[in-house]
């Protein structure tokens, strides 16, 4: 931990000599992209002409990235390879929505030089070095091109709009509706839930609220393709398919998911407020789902063992489902019952009292009960 080089027995000449050997091996291939990325120090071995010497351009097709020029120091924190993979995962790409190699190169070298002028105080000890021998410039991936969001004379209820990870949203219009269980659906609730239950309806108090500006929802719950493209992190429990919902997620893991994303897309995105989901998951709709008075697992996925007053006794499937494998309702949003728990932005009011009184336009509980 002092940070004191250490070498090993072999002569450094012979490592190079391998690396070398891997980059020349690599001109021989048939792949599209050949790409080496190299994070180590280059001042240690400049007696031998190693990794410090000046080394030849590679053969054709072939792209090198050291994190450090010649006879320079590297800090070994795991930077280098973060901000690779993060220009991978889309920051590195250009307005075609690719990512080529000299553009992930640029924006690691932006980092990097950021990173480092932050670290000593201004003054900057390594510069990323590229070697490449390309005849046309590669491209590394391809991303779906973000739409230009519709103008607000061409918005209405269910136009789509699809962003740069590919993760599409619908627009919810501006309107008015009954935020609650009606008491219809309290009445049924009665013979098998009590207010002490924390989510029952009987405590609710239905009301009129007004959502005075339209927004735009994701389609879909958060998929794990998703999640990792943004957070580089799945810390779901049910994996095996790109689009299965990720969840264990905490509500600051979604909070820190939306700035993320509203960094990298230059827009804000945030967590719906709880009137805000309950107004488009209705869909200008009345009753306790918004395809009816009744849940059943043809419609959603719950656990679906037992049978309620509002559930019907189904399938129970034990784990999630890939998003969209239920209809969606009027206003094109799907899952918005069952598969996974959906967070809003509010607080949560465990006493209700904040619903009960909350304000007539855009209720928003920001303290906590």
């Amino acid at each position: 931990n002092n940070h004191s080089p250490i070498i090993s027995d072999f002569p450094p000449t012979f490592e190079m000599h391998t690396l070398c050997q891997l980059i020349d091996d690599l001109g021989e291939s048939n792949a599209g992209s050949k790409v080496v990325f190299i994070h180590a120090c280059r001042e240690i071995l400049a007696r031998h002409g190693g990794l410090s010497g000046v080394r030849p351009s590679p053969a054709e097709g072939v792209a090198v990235l050291y994190t450090c020029s010649k006879s320079e120091v590297t800090w070994d924190d795991g930077h280098f390879f973060s901000y690779v993979r993060e220009g991978l995962r889309s920051r590195a790409k250009n307005e075609q929505g690719k990512v080529t190699f000299l553009r992930l190169a640029e924006y690691v070298t932006e980092q990097l030089v950021y990173a480092d002028e932050k670290r000593t105080g201004g003054s900057n000890h390594a510069s990323p070095n590229m070697i490449a021998n390309f005849a046309q410039q590669p491209v590394l991936l391809t991303y779906p091109r973000t739409e230009r969001v519709p103008a607000p004379q061409d918005r209405k209820a269910g136009t789509v709009y699809t962003n740069s990870i590919g993760m599409k949203l619908v627009y919810i219009p501006a309107g008015e509706f009954m935020m609650g269980s009606s008491q219809s659906e309290q009445e049924n609730c009665k013979a098998e839930l009590t207010e002490d239950d924390l989510e029952s309806p009987l405590r609710e108090v239905q009301h009129e609220v007004e959502i005075t500006k339209g927004f735009y929802l994701g389609t879909f719950e958060v998929t794990q393709e998703e999640y990792h493209a943004v957070t580089g992190k799945n810390p779901s429990k049910f994996k095996g398919g790109a689009r299965l919902p990720v969840e264990n997620v905490s509500w600051e893991d979604a909070t820190a998911f939306c700035e993320k994303l509203s960094k990298q897309e230059g827009k804000p995105y945030r967590l719906p407020s709880e009137a805000e989901w309950e107004y488009a998951c209705r869909a200008g709709t009345q009753t306790a789902f918004h395809f009816g008075p009744i849940i059943s697992t043809d419609r959603a996925n719950y656990l679906g063992d037992d049978e309620s007053a509002f559930a019907k006794k189904g399938v129970p499937r034990l784990k999630t489902m890939p998003v969209g494998s239920f209809s969606a309702n009027a206003w094109g949003l799907h899952d918005m019952h069952g598969n996974v728990s959906e967070l809003c932005e509010d607080c949560f009011d465990e006493e209700f009292e904040f619903y009960r009184n909350s304000p007539a336009r855009d209720p928003l509980n920001t303290q906590w009960a």
